[in-house]
């Protein structure tokens, strides 16, 4: 697969059919499609932050930080990436990391409710307080935001967390 993506299926085409089998729910084969994009190209982002959305999505948290800080560590300012990483960070049961990469995130800008509740709970997980709660109106919203725009693996994703 690797050879197709590198010599006959430009990068462009090869993440949207990879993003399109992800959002369809074909995750074996768009999780395949992402490995053979990394094997060709290991420094793209958002291959590594999909493989790594699609891995929480399936309930592998420690499976998808190597791909969720790689994308990170590649494009720092994008605040879709320090919430994916943060989250899997929290899912792991590092909620002292998570603060710490948020603090970062909201030095390039990242100041949106998500985030804010993700800190929340985080700092409810550091101080033991973390209890079984609904989720906000700020993460409620997120979620209807991303069913409208058809971010589904996303929606799934984050879904989980709030579960």
């Amino acid at each position: 697969m690797t050879a197709g993506v590198s010599q006959t299926l430009p990068l462009d085409v090869a993440l949207r059919q990879a993003l399109g089998l992800h959002q369809a729910g074909r995750l074996s084969e768009a999780e395949d499609l992402y490995r053979a994009i990394l094997q060709a190209h290991p420094s793209q982002a958002d291959a590594n932050q999909n493989l790594g959305v699609l891995a929480m999505q399936v309930g592998q948290h420690a499976g998808a930080m190597p791909y969720l800080k790689t994308a990170l560590a590649i494009n720092p300012a994008q605040g879709q990436y320090a919430q994916s990483y943060a989250e899997a960070l929290l899912a792991t049961g590092q909620p002292g990391e998570v603060l710490k990469v948020l603090q970062t995130a909201m030095e390039y800008g990242l100041d949106t409710p998500a985030a804010k509740a993700l800190r929340q709970r985080a700092e409810a997980a550091l101080n033991g307080t973390a209890k079984s709660t609904a989720p906000t109106p700020a993460e409620i919203s997120q979620l209807v935001t991303l069913f409208n725009t058809g971010r589904n693996a996303e929606l799934e994703s984050r879904a989980r967390l709030l579960v």
